[in-house]
């Protein structure tokens, strides 16, 4: 754990909050709803509307694309929200949703709000710059609270012993 990367990761959910909110805001509440309703704080970054935060980097000399794939644990009446940052020239590195054949440009500063269910993936880079990508979204399976949560499940040796009956002693 490194405290002070996290601290700075951290606030990046209160600048995609900005866009989200202005953009779509109905998505926004549904969001904020679900999140205040079903996930414990704890388990929220920073308290808001996110559940996790994930950094993506993507450079000539090292991931110049993503694959398309279809997130899972996305909260479906929600949007995952990208910010994005350059380090140098950035060409590339489109953001693409084949389904409806477009691939869009994402300059330094900007978020893109996106449907995570939808097939997506990210082109390569062109230039010898580096994309720096922040996603966050309201992961479902962190949802602990109300009729769309389940309950925290130990693991391992600190998990409680819960005895079991046997189908004998149902039957009974």
């Amino acid at each position: 754990a490194n405290p002070e990367k996290q601290e700075i990761l951290s606030r990046i959910p209160e600048i995609n909050n900005i866009a989200y909110r202005e953009l779509a805001p109905s998505y926004y509440e549904a969001q904020k709803k679900f999140a205040e309703t079903y996930v414990e704080e704890k388990y929220r970054i920073a308290g808001g509307i996110y559940t996790t935060l994930s950094a993506n980097k993507y450079s000539h000399d090292g991931s110049d694309k993503m694959s398309y794939h279809i997130d899972s644990g996305d909260l479906p009446e929600g949007l995952t929200t990208i910010a994005n940052f350059h380090h140098g020239d950035v060409d590339g590195c489109y953001f693409v949703l084949p389904r409806y054949g477009v691939a869009i440009a994402r300059g330094d500063g900007d978020v893109l709000l996106a449907d995570s269910s939808e097939v997506h993936g990210v082109y390569d880079i062109e230039d010898m710059g580096i994309s720096m990508n922040c996603v966050c979204y309201c992961d479902t399976r962190l949802a602990t609270l109300g009729v769309r949560g389940k309950p925290e499940k130990l693991i391992g040796k600190g998990a409680p012993k819960v005895e079991i009956g046997s189908l004998g002693e149902f039957l009974q």
